[in-house]
């Protein structure tokens, strides 16, 4: 299993003022073992290792029950990295963890975390963001999977695509699932009814060109799926639409990799 080790140091000395005090920063240090073949990761170096991005961020419960996102401050590129953050005023480190950052929630005694309808892709990137949680215990947790990942490969993207638009019919795969820290493997589980997840890239410069996306999603069991390309108008390319009605199954912590797609063109006229 994956696991991603965080140290709370203690908060940094408050400086103070004259008439009020200034919340004082707090640091995060996260280290990584080495990964089980079919993890998922964060991102993925040119030799498949795992490494930090320089955008990484978590969001940290704080002991007056909101999320506080920490950016990370060092480590890009490396299994080992440091956050940083600074908490409110009269606000220590809470006790649950959330990697990547977002929308993530505490009701009572359950946490929710956040799987969004829409990400940004940046060009050629490998990155994943899957979810995980972790809980503060002393001055260590250990970030744990609660879903999976599924890779897209698609070769000859159309050079005016901006988005890609997937349809799940009978499965909710975005918004807020409730997750039991208490489980030695939590899960954030999908449910019965429609979703969509909007992908947006930047467009192609080539007309020969193959992309890869990860896209999260809460375990459980897929069935039918639709994928298509539009432009920037939100239009749909002709040719891009691709359904698919197998039996999918998203476990936590593994990658499902759909079939690799290539945009196909036939040029046809008539005999006579």
């Amino acid at each position: 299993m994956k696991r991603i080790f965080f140290s709370a140091l203690a908060v940094l000395a408050a400086w103070a003022c004259t008439r009020t005090a200034v919340p004082a920063p707090a640091v995060l240090q996260a280290s990584l073992e080495e990964m089980d073949a079919g993890d998922t990761r964060s991102n993925v170096s040119d030799h498949g290792s795992f490494i930090w991005n320089d955008w990484d961020q978590v969001s940290v419960l704080t002991s007056q029950g909101q999320f506080v996102d920490f950016q990370l401050s060092s480590g890009a590129g490396t299994k080992t990295a440091t956050f940083s953050g600074s908490l409110p005023e009269g606000a220590s480190l809470g006790d649950v963890l959330v990697y990547p950052e977002g929308s993530h929630s505490v009701s009572g005694s359950t946490l929710y975390v956040h799987y969004p309808d829409t990400y940004t892709y940046p060009a050629d990137t490998t990155d994943s963001r899957p979810v995980m949680v972790a809980a503060l215990s002393g001055n260590s947790a250990a970030f744990k999977h609660v879903g999976g990942l599924m890779r897209i490969r698609y070769k000859n993207v159309p050079m005016k695509a901006t988005h890609m638009v997937i349809t799940f019919h009978k499965q909710v795969v975005t918004g807020d699932f409730p997750v039991d820290l208490s489980q030695d493997e939590p899960v954030a589980a999908m449910t019965d009814g429609t979703s969509q997840v909007v992908i947006h890239f930047t467009s192609p410069d080539t007309p020969t060109n193959t992309r890869h996306f990860y896209l999260p999603l809460p375990t459980g069991t897929l069935t039918d799926m639709d994928m298509e390309f539009r432009d920037g108008n939100d239009a749909l390319i002709p040719g891009t639409l691709y359904s698919s009605h197998s039996v999918k199954t998203v476990t936590r912590k593994r990658l499902l990799r759909m079939p690799g797609l290539v945009l196909t063109v036939i040029n046809a006229g008539i005999d006579n």
